[in-house]
């Protein structure tokens, strides 16, 4: 009935020369305006369900502020057929669900649960398919700014996650191309115990991987910490002075400050009897300072 409406109103309504509605029938009438009530009741109440399918609506949700309770987003992810879903939806819901149970003070254990534990412990790709495993890693080791984030619970489901994919090898190849472009976030500057951790257990999880390529791939992700802090530590600064400003820039550096500013100041440059050394922005960072040298390796 509701498809035939447009029909009617241009047979019978007002316009195309007829200032007054000519039908003959007025229970008709009343038929059709009864008739879009109830159609636009049917729509507004569909609404709701038609926007939690959408993974992108999820994603901002995950990404917001919002309350998930227990199994919630289990549900949410059953509802909108995770599987059927494209490859970029996948992955993208991935990365956001992985974000979120990080959390930004504290983990959101609810999603923490149902969306990265649960696929930890499913190796199945019907359920959590490669896609989402995939954006899970990348999310469980950069934050939403971009920065280096990680602790052992995401470390030791990490591994767990990108295990059953056909190209985890890949996946953790590139997932180290973006962490060596990347900073460190102020929480994983501060927790130098939590960074010592994961270089003494992380290689150990190369044995859950299926085979050398991937172990070796996971191995090198590991190393990337160790490598940047023996770096710092290679290079003490020269005076009193330097200490100070070295441990500024180490932080600031470290911590996702945003771009590197100036490595040290000039007169203190001159005073060592050496070039000005200035950190640039942009794709070729050329400079001598040694916390940005820690940067450019993480």
């Amino acid at each position: 009935m509701i498809s035939q409406l447009p029909e009617l109103r241009n047979r019978y309504g007002t316009g195309h020369g007829r200032p007054v509605p000519s039908i003959e029938a007025p229970e008709l009438a009343h038929l059709c305006v009864d008739t879009t009530f109830v159609w636009i009741r049917w729509a507004v109440g569909r609404l709701g369900h038609l926007l939690t399918s959408q993974p992108a609506g999820l994603a901002r949700e995950l990404n917001g502020p919002g309350i998930f309770r227990r199994g919630q987003l289990a549900a949410r992810l059953r509802a909108m057929d995770l599987p059927g879903l494209d490859e970029a939806d996948q992955h993208l819901l991935g990365v956001a669900v992985a974000r979120r149970a990080m959390g930004i003070t504290s983990k959101t254990f609810t999603v923490a649960e149902d969306g990265v534990e649960g696929c930890a412990n499913d190796r199945g790709l019907d359920t959590w398919p490669a896609a989402y495993r995939s954006g899970l890693v990348e999310g469980l080791f950069l934050d939403r700014a971009g920065f280096v984030d990680v602790d052992m619970w995401a470390i030791r489901n990490a591994a767990r996650v990108v295990a059953p994919h056909p190209a985890a090898a890949d996946v953790l190849r590139g997932l180290a191309g973006l962490i060596s472009q990347a900073t460190w976030s102020a929480r994983f500057a501060a927790d130098q115990s939590g960074r010592d951790q994961i270089a003494r257990e992380m290689p150990g999880l190369a044995g859950a991987l299926p085979d050398a390529e991937t172990q070796a791939a996971w191995v090198a992700i590991a190393g990337q910490p160790q490598r940047a802090a023996r770096l710092l530590r290679a290079q003490p600064p020269r005076s009193t002075h330097g200490v100070a400003r070295s441990s500024r820039l180490t932080i600031r550096a470290l911590s996702g400050g945003g771009w590197l500013r100036r490595a040290v100041s000039a007169s203190h440059a001159s005073r060592q009897g050496r070039p000005h050394p200035v950190v640039r922005t942009g794709t070729n960072r050329a400079t001598t300072c040694p916390a940005a040298r820690c940067w450019r390796s993480w």
